[in-house]
Formats: C-alpha cells, sequence, structure tokens
C-alpha cells in the first residue's frame, strides 16, 4: 500500500468527524491487473496491508467480506 500518509489522515478525519457514530462501511478494491502481474509474495504483502487497514477501522467488530468480480 502505497499511500499510508493518506490513509491516516483519512483515519485521522474520521476521528475528528465521525465522533459519536461509527461508519457505515467500507468497500476496499483491489487492481486486477495488480493481482495478475504481481509476484505471490507482493499479492500478500498487500492483503496483509488491507487486513491491518481494516483492523484500524474496525478493531473490535466483525468483518463481514463480499467479493464482487
Amino acid at each position: 500500500m502505497r499511500d499510508a500518509a493518506e490513509w491516516h489522515s483519512f483515519i485521522n478525519l474520521l476521528k475528528r468527524y465521525r465522533t459519536r457514530q461509527p461508519i457505515n462501511g467500507v468497500i476496499m478494491t483491489i487492481s486486477v491487473a495488480d493481482l495478475l502481474s504481481d509476484s505471490a509474495e507482493a499479492r500478500f504483502a498487500q492483503a496483509s496491508a488491507l487486513r491491518e487497514r481494516m483492523a484500524e477501522l474496525h478493531p473490535a467488530d466483525p468483518v463481514f467480506t463480499s467479493r464482487f468480480m
């Protein structure tokens, strides 16, 4: 994930403006081109980074995923 600074700015905005109500949902997308061209290690690293970011948003809540193709 190349945009860590933007992500942390987004988290700070959520903390500032959504203090009384958590966000209602999250949609994360992954580039198909990256999935096809990246190595297995790069895909694993990207998946790990996405899991970490989801944990930052919902530290104790269950996470339900959907896959659309």
